[in-house]
């Protein structure tokens, strides 16, 4: 059967231009998700840039700091299954 990949890439959180152990910051994988989506011409949606999630509401939608809570997910949820449905 075929199947459609597709990828996503990170939400921006509250310390997202902080370095992780290795140096990299979250911008660094949102652009790699970028990279591989066009070097594997699969279809990404940009959460890091289009969701409405970034390092001022962050604490509203991110349980953690990074992955979403309830509100988040309701937030969040109708414009990603539009972006996977219409693309």
């Amino acid at each position: 059967p075929n199947i459609e990949i597709k990828l996503f890439t990170p939400f921006q959180k509250g310390n997202g231009d902080a370095l992780n152990g290795i140096g990299n910051q979250l911008i660094d994988y949102r652009n790699a998700v970028i990279e591989l989506g066009k070097k594997w011409s699969l279809k990404v949606v940009d959460n890091f840039t289009e969701s409405g999630i970034n390092q001022v509401t962050d604490a509203v939608y991110l349980r953690d700091g990074l992955h979403l809570n309830d509100v988040g997910y309701a937030f969040v949820g109708d414009g990603i299954a539009l972006k996977v449905l219409n693309s």
